[in-house]
């Protein structure tokens, strides 16, 4: 869990602490950084880290929440055009992918963008899931599948162009599944 903070101060610290997870998980695994080490490199006393966080799995939490709100303010809408532009914002995000990979995070990258989804109804009337039966089932296939497709991407080493991925999501999107 973690808090929000009110000051400009504070999301400073915050971005700083979050940063610095980030930076760590370029090179040690999760469960090998300690609390002390973010406050440590990123310059705040324990006491701030527990002002904004109630533990390290919170600072996570709070990284890749507010990585999904960047990713899902990027793709508004599921076009070609806007496709283009999440998949080029996700492929910037190079070290996020990289420390989420190693660490075993995926399905929590996946979680936190779920959640923001669905607790945002501006954003599911936007994305077309607020009168679907089954809204959730369907949000999760395609946002798991456009993850799954993202961190496939990342692995290769982006051995497709940006335009040549999105060509074949929109391909496969516009394809039933039974064929």
């Amino acid at each position: 869990m973690y808090v929000i903070s009110k000051t400009e101060k504070g999301r400073n610290q915050q971005y700083k602490i979050e940063n610095v997870l980030l930076e760590y998980m370029q090179t040690r695994l999760f469960e090998d950084i300690t609390v002390v080490d973010l406050c440590e490199k990123a310059g705040v006393t324990r006491r701030i880290f527990y002002r904004h966080y109630s533990n390290k799995l919170g600072t996570l939490q709070a990284l890749l929440d507010h990585r999904v709100g960047e990713f899902v303010k990027a793709q508004e809408k599921f076009d070609r055009i806007r496709l283009v532009a999440v998949l080029g914002f996700m492929k910037e995000q190079d070290e996020l992918l990289s420390a989420i990979i190693k660490n075993g995070f995926s399905e929590l990258f996946l979680e936190r963008l779920l959640v923001y989804v669905l607790e945002n109804d501006h954003l599911k009337m936007k994305l077309g899931y607020h009168d679907i039966k089954d809204g959730y089932s369907v949000l999760y296939f395609n946002l798991s599948g456009l993850m799954g497709l993202v961190i496939n991407w990342h692995r290769n080493g982006y051995d497709k162009s940006i335009e040549e991925l999105a060509e074949l999501i929109v391909r496969l999107m516009a394809k039933p599944i039974t064929e």
